[in-house]
């Protein structure tokens, strides 16, 4: 889902949608300012006053509807706007505020920045500069724990 609607989305509306490069990057910066609007109009004024978990429900059935025009249509201008406008709207509101919101909310007022800092600081990203697809696949599927790995040069692959 992050990379559809990352890196992928404009790379998808051109070969698969047929849509030019301008209309692509424009479809996908209307799905990052929606977003923004999402959380803006809807989730930072009614967070507080209202069911957060009929929210929730609410913004991710948007996201599904969304991803649903994806799989169920064939990609025209038309089934990407629905696409944007539904993902964008949504996702104001839906997974990501609310985690963030809830994963706070766990820790008392007084500890709560001193505990979210510690989480943020103990938590590592895996380290797969330089690793080919092979050897990603190798240390999945052997479970070896991915840690991050100090001050590793990368590694050409060729």
């Amino acid at each position: 889902m992050a990379g559809t609607n990352g890196f992928y989305l404009p790379y998808i509306l051109r070969t698969v949608g047929s849509q030019g490069q301008a209309m692509s990057v424009a479809l996908q910066c209307a799905s990052f300012l929606l977003v923004a609007l999402g959380v803006a109009l809807v989730f930072m004024p009614f967070v507080d006053r209202v069911n957060q978990r009929a929210m929730f429900a609410v913004g991710a059935l948007l996201q599904v509807v969304a991803l649903l025009l994806f799989a169920l249509f064939p990609l025209t201008l038309a089934v990407a706007l629905g696409y944007v406008i539904f993902l964008g709207l949504g996702g104001g509101f839906a997974q990501q505020p609310f985690f963030q919101l809830w994963s706070g909310e766990m820790f008392p007022t007084l500890t709560r920045s001193t505990a979210q800092g510690l989480m943020f600081a103990v938590v590592f990203a895996p380290s797969n500069a330089g690793k080919s697809l092979e050897e990603l696949e190798r240390e999945r599927t052997s479970g070896r724990r991915f840690v991050r790995e100090a001050a590793r040069p990368p590694q050409r692959v060729t």
